[in-house]
């Protein structure tokens, strides 16, 4: 009686044991490390729920991106602005990047593309960067490195509007007449 009930109770024990390494496996399948291609996916596809233009891979900015991400770690920061005064634009110009708009958005010590963005989605001010109906652009970068003395991921965001040959154009014409009208 006594080894059928142990015969039973193992039973029972490996099939649990089956049903929860079935499901972290599952669970993991949907969950993806970090990674630059599913953050832009995750990006568009929320544009796309709220009626917005999937954004462009700009080389330019995932340039920018990548050399903010680099440069917090190298100088030991996580701001939008660094401690000797570069601001995010500064980046993006530096990249050759033209914009009429930008944004930025930052993160560091998640483990998947899903986390960040659903935190980035339940930020007002993230979100308010994902789903700016004047964004056409996008770059990231994730970068793996060392940061108050213990290893992360940075990740940046960097999103775009480029100017157009008009529009600069147009920026020139009217500077030069405001000038000559004293303006």
């Amino acid at each position: 009686m006594k080894s059928m009930s142990n015969t039973i109770y193992q039973k029972i024990s490996v099939a649990l044991l089956t049903i929860v390494i079935t499901l972290v496996q599952f669970s993991f399948a949907f969950a993806t490390p970090i990674n630059a291609e599913k953050l832009v996916d995750l990006t568009n596809q929320s544009r796309s729920q709220n009626g917005l233009k999937t954004l462009k891979i700009n080389y330019e900015l995932e340039l920018a991106a990548q050399n903010k991400a680099q440069n917090m770690l190298e100088y030991d920061y996580f701001e939008h602005y660094s401690p000797y005064g570069l601001s995010p634009w500064d980046f993006i110009k530096e990249s050759g990047y033209n914009y009429i708009v930008a944004g930025e958005n930052l993160a560091m010590d998640f483990k998947t593309s899903e986390g960040i963005h659903s935190a980035w989605m339940n930020s007002p001010l993230h979100k308010k960067n994902i789903l700016k109906p004047e964004f056409e652009d996008i770059g990231i970068a994730t970068v793996k490195g060392e940061f108050n003395n213990y290893q992360t991921t940075m990740v940046v965001q960097m999103f775009g509007k480029i100017t157009t040959k008009t529009s600069i154009f147009d920026s020139l014409i009217y500077k030069i007449s405001s000038w000559l009208l004293g303006l």
